[in-house]
């Protein structure tokens, strides 16, 4: 669908245009910040960012604020088909999360906040060097940064396999560039690192969630999605539990961060709390089965209601049927129950939410453990009704399969991350949310590792 930009940015257009281009790497992995000056009301800067056949990509210009009661830039971001004129403004074509258009977002104000924004959502058609521009609404000048963030996988090790956090950047069926890796505990940690994604900083970027497995002393770590620094470490239990904590990442509380959910490990009972993304004190905390149970419990957060508020969904560990719970996130109400496998497989099961029917309500991804082989079911948000049902792996893996989630092609559905638990290669794999066709496959680490992995994605 082909827009034209708004009214208000074609009276751009009657100054004589100051183009400056700038330079970017040759190939973009991302992210990638960029900062300028726009100088003038005739001024805009481009840059020349090279995409892959479908990568998905968010991009966010961001006015940077001169001083307190300054008025500065008004920042309009826009992103054109390769080969077009970005000095076209009345007739541009813009990529946004609706396909062609303009998404923007310039609040008027004295002062630059977190409003004075633009940001576009897409997925690249083709594989070509697509063309960025920053400028501001009329003569509004001053300094903006630009961040571009690639879609993206995140993966774990599981017990055995050290501390090591992969970030991979979500390309089509491409094997993907590895943007960032990192150790989220030292070095001779072996016990494992669960992870999870969301913005727990408010700055429209995801952050990288970890949690250890079986081991004392170690915390819950938020790492920033951009630079990779820690943000804040704190334990979601007794710091001499051992089980190891299971997390997950939504805004519970609605004001905009990931609010960080977490599950004792074995040993712990079937405890979750959530703990605010801003202040980190425990906004609730409950028994998600009989308190008896020591199987420990798995955990996901998505919007399941459609309420705008992440509902906590819940599945237990080993020795635990199958009984999938949604709790909801104001109220604590019980949403949905389902067993998502034969009630007498007791290996316990892994959870994950996104909207993979793209009704606007978060459905509900399992993958069982041990023993279940690597079966991958969704269940709709909006009732319980099974959705689809496939095995990840060869039917006659054993280790068990962890889910995660993401819209990886950005085509507005939830695509399913899974990766095999102990005794199979690290293959991360990616099926489409519309038509489970495989989008990705790579290995995450070392094929000869064979003690499992974790995903998540953004």
């Amino acid at each position: 669908m082909l827009h034209t930009r708004r009214s208000r940015l074609a009276l751009v257009a009657v100054f004589v245009a100051v183009i400056i281009l700038l330079t970017v790497p040759a190939a973009f992995a991302g992210p990638q910040i960029y900062r300028g000056t726009i100088a003038s009301g005739a001024q805009f800067d481009l840059y020349n960012i090279p995409l892959l056949a479908g990568q998905g990509v968010s991009a966010r210009l961001v006015c940077e604020e001169l001083s307190p009661g300054s008025r500065p830039l008004d920042p309009v971001l826009s992103v054109f088909f390769p080969g077009s004129d970005p000095s076209d403004t009345a007739n541009a074509d813009v990529f946004n999360d609706d396909g062609f258009g303009l998404d923007d977002d310039p609040a008027e104000g004295v002062d630059c906040n977190a409003f004075d924004s633009s940001q576009v959502i897409f997925s690249a058609p083709v594989t070509a060097t697509y063309i960025f521009r920053a400028d501001g609404f009329g003569s509004a000048t001053g300094p903006y940064s630009l961040t571009i963030l690639p879609r993206a996988i995140v993966t774990g090790v599981d017990f055995g396999g050290g501390p090591q956090i992969q970030v991979f950047a979500g390309v089509g069926s491409t094997p993907n560039a590895v943007m960032r890796t990192f150790l989220a505990y030292a070095s001779n940690v072996g016990a494992g690192t669960r992870i999870a994604v969301g913005d727990v900083s408010g700055d429209g970027t995801p952050d990288v969630i970890t949690a250890p497995g079986p081991s004392a002393g170690l915390p819950v770590r938020i790492f920033d999605g951009l630079f990779g620094t820690e943000l804040r470490s704190f334990f979601a239990y007794d710091p001499q539990f051992s089980g190891g904590v299971f997390v997950a990442a939504g805004d519970v509380n609605g004001d905009g961060r990931a609010d960080i959910v977490t599950g004792a490990g074995p040993g712990g009972g079937p405890h979750v709390r959530v703990f605010d993304a801003v202040t980190g004190a425990e906004l609730t905390g409950f028994l998600a089965y009989d308190p008896s149970f020591t199987g420990g419990v798995r955990v996901a957060a998505g919007d399941v209601n459609g309420d705008g508020r992440a509902d906590i969904i819940t599945a237990p560990g080993p020795g635990g049927g199958p009984h999938v719970r949604v709790f909801n996130g104001v109220t604590g109400a019980e949403l949905i129950s389902v067993f998502a496998f034969d009630p007498a497989f007791t290996g316990g099961v892994f959870v994950a939410a996104g909207d993979v029917n793209a009704d606007r309500k978060a459905d509900i991804i399992v993958g069982a453990d041990a023993g279940g082989g690597p079966h991958v079911e969704v269940f709709s948000g909006a009732d319980g009704s099974l959705l689809r049902t496939f095995f990840a792996y060869d039917g006659g893996f054993t280790g068990g399969v962890r889910v995660g989630a993401a819209d990886v092609n950005r085509d507005g559905r939830a695509d399913i991350i899974t990766g095999p638990g102990p005794g199979g290669g690290p293959q991360v794999q990616v099926f489409s949310g519309l038509d489970g066709a495989v989008l990705q496959s790579y290995f995450a680490y070392d094929p000869a590792f064979t003690g499992g992995i974790f995903v998540g994605g953004r």
